[in-house]
């Protein structure tokens, strides 16, 4: 496992080893803002979004 920022609040969460954040593009002209197409989430994020921690 290695550290990593939540993606929605930047706490400090732990990820897997090959987990890479995967990016379309660099945000110009596109909907994703240059934010990951994989993002990772902490635990009261995922809550909040799907309202249960997802595994």
């Amino acid at each position: 496992m290695k550290r990593w920022d939540c993606d929605m609040c930047n706490t400090d969460i732990e990820v897997a080893d090959d987990y890479e954040a995967e990016i379309c593009c660099s945000g110009y002209m596109c909907g994703c803002y240059g934010k990951p197409v994989n993002p990772v989430l902490c635990d009261k994020c995922e809550e909040q979004l799907f309202g249960k921690s997802i595994n």
